[in-house]
């Protein structure tokens, strides 16, 4: 007669609890040390980072808005009262979830002068900087800007944003070519995609899709040299004049800069969360 299997497998199961897993005399940390081998990474968020002032998700815009829907404020998740917000029926961006796994996102018409600027809130002359977004643009051949840090006077603040040579660049708020301060390459392809932008002093890194595209000096700084009040918009440049055309499914702003690690961990994280097949994820 065959030996009764229940008993055996009884017997594995405790062979395999022995120490450092030994289940007395505190399960509770049995549980966590076997989740933590078992269990999936955890990545950091933007609400991680210090002293992050502006967070912009693709939830916030799932809650509020329906496919096809103009977008006339983002509410900032960091801090309350703080959106993004667009005024003029034809200069709103609408909310799409074609891409990003199906994620919403803010789509960008730069035919139709299409932004966002920011209302509320208070921001500062900062020591460090760090930008991130979750792009997937439409633009080619031109100055096409993501996020603009306008100060007084425009050379102060930090423009983020593409060239005419389809490189990233840092321009001064201003945006003009005399105003660029750092570029770096990009992929061409049009797909979607995770760049950020950290600095302190004088030295900027990008990172793109998880991996450091460029590091190098910032002459003028790497940050805003003042604090950027006066007007922080999302797909256009201080004055206008030039319009990000594509989707922007997250940003977010800290007054800090990062280190690599810190880079790594968010890309994971939105590489995860949008499905960013682009991105590397060690």
């Amino acid at each position: 007669m065959k030996a009764p299997v229940l008993p055996i497998l009884l017997l594995l199961v405790g062979t395999a609890c022995t120490p450092p897993f030994s289940v007395n005399p505190s399960p509770p940390q049995n549980l966590i040390a076997l989740g933590i081998l078992l269990g999936a990474p955890t990545y950091l968020t933007p609400a991680d980072i210090s002293n992050t002032r502006m967070w912009y998700r693709t939830e916030t815009l799932e809650s509020t808005y329906t496919n096809g829907s103009p977008i006339t404020n983002w509410t900032n998740s960091i801090s309350a009262g703080t959106y993004l917000i667009a005024n003029v029926g034809a200069a709103r961006p609408t909310m799409d979830t074609s891409v990003f796994g199906g994620h919403a996102s803010a789509l960008f018409s730069a035919a139709s002068s299409q932004a966002l600027t920011f209302s509320g809130g208070t921001l500062v002359a900062p020591s460090g900087c760090t930008m991130g977004v979750v792009l997937s643009r439409n633009n080619a051949g031109g100055l096409f800007p993501i996020f603009s840090l306008i100060a007084a006077p425009s050379t102060d603040g930090r423009m983020l944003g593409f060239n005419p040579s389809n490189q990233i660049c840092l321009h001064d708020s201003q945006g003009a070519p005399s105003g660029l301060l750092f570029t770096g390459s990009f992929p061409a392809s049009s797909g979607p995609s995770i760049l950020i932008y950290t600095g302190s002093g004088t030295t900027g890194n990008f990172y793109v899709n998880g991996i450091l595209a460029l590091s190098g000096t910032v002459a003028s700084g790497a940050c805003p040299v003042t604090a950027p009040t006066s007007s922080v918009a999302m797909g256009t440049k201080n004055g206008g004049g030039s319009y990000y055309d594509g989707r922007i499914a997250e940003f977010f702003y800290s007054e800090s800069s990062i280190t690599s690690a810190q880079a790594a961990s968010l890309s994971c994280y939105y590489k995860n969360k949008f499905s960013v097949t682009a991105a590397t994820c060690l």
